[in-house]
C-alpha cells in the first residue's frame, strides 16, 4: 500500500490520498490553496480530505431502500447516526496504485458485493496535472454477474466561501434541499440563479442540486491572483452546490444524476444509468486555472 502520492510541477503541488478514501489532503497552484481539506470525522476518522469520489453513486438514498428490477434493495447506512447512506463506498475505501509519475497517476477499488453496495465492481481513478490544468477521471465498472443501477460524482472542496464569487448555469433547481429528497424541478429563482457572476455568500446554507448543466463553471475571488473553471463531461449533467452556513468553504460537485435517483420509476430522464456485466462508464472534471 502507498500512504500518499505528491504530483508536483512548477505550479502545481497535488496530494493524493490512495489509502484515505482515493481523495486529496493538498491541492496548491503556484503556492495557492486550489482546493482546502476539510474535517470527514464522522464517516472517515483522521481524514482531512480537499477532494474525494462519489462511486457508484452520489449524494443520499432514502433509508438505503430502493427496488431494482424487481428485487428489494436494503443498504446499510455508511455515516455513524444518519439512516441514508451517502456518497457510495469509494469515498472511505482504501485505493490501490496502479502506477504513477512525478505528473499522473492511477488508482483502482475493488468492492465486493456487501451489505453497503450488493454488486461487485471496479473504481478506478486517474489524476493528471499539466501546465495549467488538474484533471480527475473516474470510472465504474461492473464486475456483478448482472446488471447494476450507477453513477459518478467529485466532491471538491474550495475556500473562501464569503468572498467567492461563482458562475454557474442551469436549466433548473430541484425543489428542496438534498436532506429533502426533493422529487420536482422549477425554474431557477434570482437568489440561486448563478448563469451571471453573483457572490456566494448569497447563497448560504444551501445544498440543491441543478439540473440541465453543461459542464461549465467558474470561480473567483477577488483577493486572489488566478480564476479556476470547472470543465466536466457531458455526461455530468447536474451539480450540487453545498454552501455551509457557518463554515468558510464550499462545494460544486458534478454529478451524473440527482439526489436519490434509485428511487426513481425505471425509464425515468433523471433515474441512474444500468450497465450491464463488464460495462464501465467513466467521466472527468478538470480545474483549469488562468
Amino acid at each position: 500500500m502507498t500512504a500518499e502520492i505528491l504530483l508536483r510541477d512548477d505550479s502545481w503541488h497535488v496530494r493524493v490520498l490512495p489509502e484515505l478514501g482515493g481523495g486529496l489532503s493538498d491541492c496548491m497552484f503556484r503556492g495557492q490553496p486550489i482546493l482546502v481539506p476539510v474535517r470527514q470525522s464522522d464517516s472517515w476518522p483522521g481524514a482531512d480530505l480537499a477532494y474525494y469520489p462519489l462511486v457508484p453513486f452520489s449524494n443520499r438514498i432514502a433509508n438505503g431502500r430502493f427496488f431494482f428490477e424487481g428485487r428489494a434493495i436494503q443498504l446499510e447506512p455508511n455515516v455513524l447516526g444518519y439512516a441514508h447512506p451517502l456518497h457510495g463506498q469509494g469515498w472511505q475505501a482504501a485505493w490501490h496504485v496502479v502506477d504513477f509519475t512525478a505528473s499522473a497517476c492511477t488508482i483502482t477499488f475493488d468492492h465486493a458485493a456487501s451489505g453497503l453496495w450488493p454488486w461487485d465492481y471496479r473504481a478506478t481513478q486517474t489524476f493528471e496535472i499539466g501546465a495549467n490544468k488538474l484533471r480527475i477521471e473516474l470510472e465504474l465498472l461492473n464486475l456483478a454477474a448482472g446488471r447494476m443501477p450507477g453513477g459518478l460524482g467529485f466532491h471538491p472542496f474550495f475556500p473562501r466561501a464569503e468572498s467567492a464569487v461563482l458562475t454557474a448555469a442551469a436549466a433548473s433547481l430541484w425543489e428542496g434541499s438534498a436532506a429533502e429528497f426533493p422529487r420536482r424541478t422549477g425554474t431557477v429563482p434570482p437568489p440561486l440563479d448563478f448563469a451571471r457572476a453573483r457572490p456566494l455568500r448569497e447563497a448560504r446554507g444551501v445544498d440543491r442540486c441543478y439540473s440541465g448543466w453543461r459542464g461549465l463553471a467558474a470561480i473567483e475571488w477577488p483577493e486572489a491572483p488566478h480564476r479556476v473553471s470547472i470543465t466536466a463531461s457531458e455526461a455530468l449533467s447536474h451539480f450540487m452546490l453545498y454552501v455551509p452556513r457557518d463554515r468558510d468553504f464550499f462545494s460544486i460537485e458534478p454529478v451524473s444524476h440527482v439526489v436519490d435517483a434509485v428511487n426513481f420509476p425505471a425509464g425515468d430522464p433523471d433515474s441512474p444509468r444500468v450497465l450491464e456485466p463488464d460495462q464501465a462508464f467513466s467521466a472527468a472534471m478538470t480545474l483549469r486555472i488562468d
